[in-house]
């Protein structure tokens, strides 16, 4: 199973939920209430990949799933409403990277393709390109996206493997957040996310064969945890991308 955290129920904290690859099945938990949202619920199946986020802007993270093969979207409401049905956006050799790209609240329909670096983002929404072969990225480096400058738009964001060297540059403004700063290493596994409350991304790593976790504020540029221990060589951490 693969886990896909989200806030599907609209309380403002994300619930346990996980997904199913083999069947397609989705299994949600609100730790915050104990209580079931949602059992078995199919929507996917073998060769779909999770893509969760609010697509409709109705508060709910949505059950969405992404085609390999094809580059299809299929994305419904918790409520049961299709909102995206077999859309094609995307083929062989991108990565789906959804977020807010437009700063409207919505996750869009985004791309990365690992080759060239090359991104290709739609609105569901306005049905209109946002971004389209914008480059920011290449072979060898893998994308990590995120609000990295708190400007409440998702940032072009790739990370270099081999060096542990970060890119961003936003959207918003045009202009690079971060170029070429370490912070990482061979074998480590990029993530982003907020984990100190400030309203940007952090720079977080994560190495698999201690389970440490190394995440870096960018607003003080200072530490936030320095290889802190929490997980094990079989697990793989919450939001990482093969």
């Amino acid at each position: 199973m693969i886990p896909v955290p989200g806030d599907y129920d609209g309380d403002g904290k994300n619930d346990l939920t996980v997904y199913d690859q083999t069947n397609g099945k989705w299994y949600i938990w609100s730790l915050a209430r104990h209580a079931l949202i949602l059992w078995g619920q199919q929507w996917g199946g073998s060769g779909f990949i999770p893509v969760p986020g609010d697509y409709d802007g109705d508060g709910l993270f949505d059950l969405a799933v992404y085609q390999q093969n094809v580059g299809n979207w299929y994305v419904r409401s918790l409520g049961g409403k299709t909102i995206s049905w077999g859309l094609n956006w995307g083929a062989a050799g991108m990565t789906p990277v959804p977020g807010d790209y437009d700063g409207d609240g919505l996750a869009d329909l985004a791309m990365y393709q690992n080759l060239t670096g090359n991104w290709f983002i739609r609105s569901l929404t306005k049905n209109t390109a946002i971004v389209f072969g914008q480059n920011w990225g290449g072979a060898g480096l893998n994308p990590v996206p995120g609000d990295f400058n708190g400007d409440k738009v998702t940032d072009l964001a790739v990370y270099q493997p081999s060096t542990g060297r970060w890119f961003i540059r936003s959207l918003g403004t045009n202009v690079p957040v971060v170029f070429g700063l370490n912070w990482g290493a061979a074998g480590m596994t990029p993530l982003s996310g907020d984990y100190d409350g400030d309203g940007r991304c952090d720079l977080a790593v994560y190495f698999p064969p201690t389970g440490g976790w190394y995440i870096r504020s960018l607003t003080n540029n200072t530490p936030i945890a320095f290889g802190q221990n929490w997980g094990t060589p079989a697990m793989l951490p919450v939001g990482a991308r093969r």
